[in-house]
């Protein structure tokens, strides 16, 4: 299990661009862009906009999260942007620390034991442990807590 922030996704050369942190109300009047309503995230984002009073004006959804980060950049609306489970985004976008509500999320791995797996699926399984251990400590590094709430 890790804990994972996520952030606010705004063009860089936006009004929000030279911020260093965003309150999430502070955004209520604009246009999100997010993934499609099916997905576990988006679900997971509406409950933020929810703690923050506000219920989200979608400017545009997709299933892509290379659209999300390309419409975005375009100046289209701002958007989540989970720490690192979706990787790094754009020169042209720029990820601000949500200072309140709190955005966070907890990624959970597993391996079932119950399941013949296969070599190629536990080696897998052993490098994404070590992986998500080593960002964990690097995260709390930076931040000076502990991140990692376990296996």
């Amino acid at each position: 299990v890790l804990k994972e922030s996520v952030y606010l996704a705004v063009p860089k050369n936006s009004p929000y661009g030279e911020r260093e942190s965003i309150q999430l109300r502070e955004v209520k009047e604009e246009g999100f862009v997010h993934l499609a309503g099916s997905r576990l995230f988006r679900a997971e984002c509406d409950k933020f906009c929810a703690a923050a009073g506000f219920k989200p004006k979608t400017s545009f959804e997709s299933d892509s999260i290379v659209a999300v980060r390309n419409v975005i950049a375009a100046h289209a609306g701002v958007g989540f942007w989970p720490e690192y489970s979706w990787g790094k985004s754009s020169a042209d976008v720029k990820l601000l620390p949500i200072s309140a509500p709190p955005c966070q999320r907890e990624l959970v791995i597993g391996l079932h034991e119950s399941r013949s797996a296969g070599e190629a699926a536990a080696d897998f399984y052993a490098y994404l442990v070590k992986f998500l251990k080593m960002r964990s400590a690097q995260v709390a590094k930076k931040h000076g807590a502990c991140y990692n709430k376990g296996e």
